[in-house]
């Protein structure tokens, strides 16, 4: 047992059992089925008896879990269970706490890609007159946010790795806020953000190249969950490169005045 996980599930997958032809009949379309996708795997469900009993399987959807499903697991803060590598699957289609609830990680339910959400307490947040503190807020799932009053500035800037992420896939970030008007002000102005991608050398920190990514600026978009989120821009992961994607979120206008609340930035594959 492993961070509140079976990993003989994971590793060894079901037990076999039955005629032999018919095992192998359905190996052989359990190989076919890993090839695809978890949705094409659900929707292989309803062919046939066999096809089903295929795209259930353990070797199937072992194939749709990180390389690193298993260290990531043990960072977990809470217990996960689960009764098969399926199951698994979408448990974790939902977020989790990592890292001592300073990150939250999932799955994309489509495509099996990874999503992490860096909470307020791993990015460097600065705005306004006052230092900003740290509060529980209900809508949140991480045991704090941050909250800053009276902002006329604003500065945040975060960091991932591409290594932790899904390879050959474009992602995009996002801020993850709430916001209030403070004083006479109660129009918000877009706020600008901007991205860089640093190509990391053979030496430590050593920065081989920055490119700038920059975006039109646009209005936030309001989620399902109750908060808003402004796009910082997309960008591109390889096979096994390590890569560090430095986020950045900037905003200064006349006459701004307003309150802030920050979950976090979101890092989920590009739709």
């Amino acid at each position: 047992m492993e961070g509140g996980v079976n990993t003989d599930v994971i590793e060894e997958g079901g037990s076999g059992g039955g005629d032999q032809i018919l095992r192998l009949l359905e190996e052989c379309f359990s190989y076919i089925i890993a090839l695809t996708s978890p949705r094409d795997a659900c929707r292989s469900e309803a062919v046939s008896i066999a096809f089903r009993s295929a795209a259930v399987s353990n070797l199937v959807w072992r194939c749709f879990l990180p390389h690193d499903i298993l260290e990531i697991l043990a960072r977990a803060i809470s217990r996960i269970e689960f009764s098969s590598i399926k199951h698994l699957y979408f448990q974790l289609c939902k977020p989790i706490l990592i890292d001592g609830g300073k990150k939250s990680f999932w799955l994309d339910r489509e495509t099996g890609s990874k999503c992490y959400m860096l909470s307020a307490r791993e990015l460097v947040i600065s705005g306004g007159d006052l230092p900003h503190s740290w509060d529980a807020h209900p809508e949140s799932s991480f045991p704090e946010v941050a909250e800053l009053l009276n902002v006329r500035w604003l500065d945040i800037h975060g960091k991932i790795n591409t290594s932790v992420l899904s390879p050959r896939t474009q992602y995009a970030s996002y801020l993850i806020y709430k916001t209030a008007p403070a004083g006479r002000c109660c129009i918000l102005p877009p706020i600008p953000s901007r991205m860089w991608r640093e190509f990391l050398g053979l030496g430590a920190g050593e920065v081989d190249a920055r490119v700038p990514r920059r975006r039109a600026v646009a209005w936030p978009s309001e989620r399902e969950d109750g908060w808003e989120e402004e796009a910082l821009g997309e960008f591109c992961t390889e096979d096994g490169g390590a890569g560090e994607i430095d986020l950045c979120f900037s905003a200064r206008e006349k006459g701004w005045r307003i309150n802030v609340t920050v979950q976090g930035i979101e890092i989920r594959p590009a739709k």
